[in-house]
């Protein structure tokens, strides 16, 4: 593959996932969530969406692929990466202090409605993470 038809379909997949995350962000607006940052970062990486509902804030990983995202979309690196760039924002924003935290995943495939997973990993407490 040429490298233009490589910088082509990254694009291409990066445009899927910017509309991906603004049809979550809709979508949790519409099911009663308060959006409080999209594509959130900082020098530990990135999160898509940080929203509250409740007593929760969560932390959400948004993915994208032609024939449905799976949980298994997510490396290991990656919710790790989530799990850093999170705590840094705890640390960083005092009105979380009093919330409890979760990270979520909403999953879409093409044709397919969105998938929300609850507490799809999480922080262990000692800087790692578990996938449930």
């Amino acid at each position: 593959m040429k490298r233009a038809q490589r910088y082509q379909k990254r694009r291409q997949a990066e445009r899927a996932g910017r509309r991906a995350e603004l049809i979550a962000a809709i979508w949790l607006l519409l099911r009663g969530y308060r959006i409080h940052k999209i594509r959130y970062r900082n020098h530990a990486g990135e999160i898509d969406l940080i929203v509250s509902r409740g007593k929760w804030l969560v932390f959400i990983e948004v993915k994208t692929r032609a024939k449905g995202a799976t949980a298994y979309d997510v490396s290991s690196f990656q919710a790790d990466r989530i799990v850093r760039t999170a705590n840094l924002y705890l640390t960083q924003n005092a009105f979380a202090d009093k919330m409890d935290t979760r990270f979520d995943l909403i999953l879409f495939g093409d044709w397919r409605w969105p998938r929300h997973i609850y507490n799809a990993f999480f922080d262990d407490g000692w800087g790692g993470r578990s996938i449930t």
